[in-house]
């Protein structure tokens, strides 16, 4: 499995035992159930600029065997390290016109039922993520934000094109969101889809996290001038809201945890915040947990702790006000 460039031949014949013919496996872009169709075709760098959907299937096809052969121990380590180096080199060893992997031919892998094409999807997809440029992932967002389920009429919201999407935002977004404007839709994402999301990952840390973009860009947007962020913090107080609503009790617990036992000053006043927050937009969210709310309240007022409770006095005076109000 040749390509002409040494440092790849020599791992080849580490794995092989003996020089190859010089060719490397080529494939077909359809097969009967989603089964990749191999021939031989010697290597031809022209090939790799033609088609970023057939680069996609091409490279899926070679990592996959290259998975399924490191079954073996002999062959893990320099299947492993092929891989690898196909990944990371083979656009720098092709030079232009390489036509990148496409996102969008990837994902319709990204749940197979084989372990080898899966991971090599996700390896590939991962890869290609991370040598985008701020203004490539910026230009793939905005292009694929309009084909999200959240903005699809209900008959699209199952479309294998809105699952398409959700799947390359959602990961570009969350690889890049400290340079993309559209940051947003990684708080979208968690909202939207936190009643799935929540089996798979830290429900609470996800909670706390938005608890603090929702209080910290508020304070940024107070007397600045817009940036391309100012969106950030309604989105995750908008957030906050439907999560609220969507999981009263985790919300709940979560909130009380903050202002009672906090694990730090700020995430008792991020905490105190919220709740002032939600009392004024969903009152009804705290009616059944009252006596909690209260409880936690009372006790950021400790009195043994006499800096905490000058630090908390007016949050919590203003929390207990809007509950006796409403």
């Amino acid at each position: 499995m040749q390509i002409g460039d040494p440092d790849f031949d020599k791992l080849c014949l580490g794995l092989l035992g003996s020089r190859s013919a010089g060719v490397v496996p080529a494939c077909s872009l359809a097969g009967y159930k989603g089964a990749i169709t191999l021939s031989c075709t010697p290597f031809n760098r022209s090939a790799w600029t033609c088609s970023s959907e057939y680069n996609s299937a091409l490279l899926l096809a070679i990592l996959s065997l290259l998975k399924a052969g490191s079954i073996f121990e002999e062959w893990d380590s320099l299947t492993s390290q092929i891989s690898t180096y196909l990944i990371n080199n083979l656009y720098q060893i092709v030079g232009d016109g390489f036509k990148s992997p496409s996102l969008e031919a990837l994902t319709s892998h990204w749940f197979n039922s084989c372990s080898e094409v899966k991971q090599s999807t996700r390896s590939l997809f991962r890869a290609h993520v991370e040598r985008l440029s701020e203004k490539q992932a910026c230009d793939i967002v905005d292009e694929g934000r309009y084909r999200l389920p959240s903005v699809q009429p209900e008959s699209l919201k199952d479309a294998p094109h809105s699952a398409t999407a959700l799947v390359v935002v959602g990961h570009v977004a969350a690889e890049y969101y400290s340079s993309i404007p559209t940051e947003v839709l990684a708080i979208e994402l968690c909202s939207v889809g936190f009643h799935v999301w929540q089996h798979y990952v830290d429900a609470v840390n996800v909670l706390r996290a938005l608890f603090e973009l929702a209080t910290t860009y508020k304070k940024e947007g107070t007397g600045a001038a817009p940036s391309s962020r100012s969106a950030v913090g309604p989105q995750a107080r908008s957030a906050v809201l439907r999560i609220a609503s969507m999981n009263t009790p985790l919300f709940m617990t979560t909130l009380t945890m903050d202002i009672a036992n906090p694990k730090s000053v700020e995430h008792r006043r991020s905490a105190m915040q919220l709740a002032v927050f939600v009392i004024r937009k969903k009152p009804l969210v705290f009616y059944p947990n009252l006596t909690r709310l209260v409880e936690a309240v009372i006790k950021s007022l400790d009195p043994n702790i006499a800096a905490n409770r000058e630090t908390f006095m007016d949050p919590a005076v203003e929390i207990l006000g809007h509950v006796i109000r409403t």
